[in-house]
C-alpha cells in the first residue's frame, strides 16, 4: 500500500494532470492549484516532463511526486494510492471512476459535452455520491473550472 503519512499532517490531494508535459494550459492549472495553501498535492502523472516537474517542484515545496507511481493499467496500485488520499482532482477517466467507486472524495473535471456517465448538467452523479463534477463551460477552456476547483479546495480545507 502507498504510504503518504511521511508528507506531514496536511490533507493529501491527488492531482491527475493528463498533459503534465509543460503545456501552457496544464502549467497554469498546476500553478493555480499549487498556490492553494494547507494541502500536500500528490501529482499522479506516471511520466511527467522531467524539466517541467523539476521547475514546478522548485517553486512549490508542498508538491509531491510519488516514486514508483502505479500505471493507469495497474488498478490495484492505483486503488492503493487513492485509498490513502483525502481528495482527488482528476479529469473524467479511469482514475476518477476508480476513486468514485472506492468512495474517495473526488473533483472530476468533465468536458462541456460530457458522456452520459457524467450526466449532461449538474454537479453530481448518481453512481459516485462523493464525487463533485466541475464542468467546462466552453470546449477545452478549463480556466473557470480551475478557479472553481481552487475555491472549492480552499473551502474544503477550511471545513
Amino acid at each position: 500500500q502507498m504510504r503518504l503519512d511521511e508528507l506531514g499532517p496536511e490533507p493529501k490531494v491527488g492531482v491527475v494532470c493528463p498533459l503534465a508535459n509543460g503545456s501552457e494550459a496544464e502549467t497554469r492549472a498546476l500553478e493555480q492549484l499549487a498556490c492553494v495553501a494547507g494541502v500536500r498535492l500528490v501529482l499522479m502523472h506516471p511520466r511527467p516532463d522531467e524539466r517541467f516537474m523539476q521547475e514546478l517542484l522548485a517553486r512549490h515545496s508542498h508538491l509531491h511526486v510519488p516514486e514508483n507511481l502505479p500505471k493507469k493499467s495497474n488498478l490495484d496500485g492505483r486503488a492503493a494510492l487513492l485509498s490513502v488520499l483525502d481528495l482527488l482532482i482528476a479529469p473524467a477517466g479511469v482514475t476518477a471512476h476508480l476513486a468514485g467507486a472506492l468512495g474517495t472524495p473526488t473533483c472530476a473535471v468533465v468536458p462541456r459535452k460530457a458522456s452520459w456517465r457524467w450526466m449532461q448538467d449538474g454537479c453530481t452523479t448518481p453512481w459516485y455520491p462523493r464525487t463533485r463534477i466541475f464542468r467546462e463551460t466552453h470546449d477545452r477552456n478549463r480556466d473557470q473550472v480551475i478557479q472553481d476547483l481552487c475555491a472549492k479546495l480552499r473551502q474544503w480545507i477550511a471545513e
